[in-house]
């Protein structure tokens, strides 16, 4: 795992990272859609701000939430993962 030291003396990981990449990906992927984030999210069965905590990197999802994520867009969860 590489860490890095931030200005505040606070820690950032990869899995920051990550959370940053799914937050553009679900952004782009939606936008593609001309989706609103509550259209989306009412799409998928989800409150508007559970859905946009992930697109802001701010949630860390479970695994059956990128099910749902990937089955809203029409994917699979390997097609979904491979954008990224």
């Amino acid at each position: 795992m590489v860490l890095q030291t931030t200005t505040k003396g606070t820690y950032m990981d990869e899995n920051t990272e990550l959370l940053r990449k799914l937050a553009f990906h679900l952004k782009t992927l939606r936008e593609e859609r001309g989706w609103t984030q509550e259209t989306f999210a009412d799409h998928i069965g989800m409150d508007r701000s559970s859905y946009a905590g992930t697109e802001c990197g701010l949630h860390n999802p479970k695994l059956s939430t990128l099910k749902k994520y990937a089955d809203g867009f029409g994917m699979s969860l390997s097609e979904f993962f491979s954008a990224f």
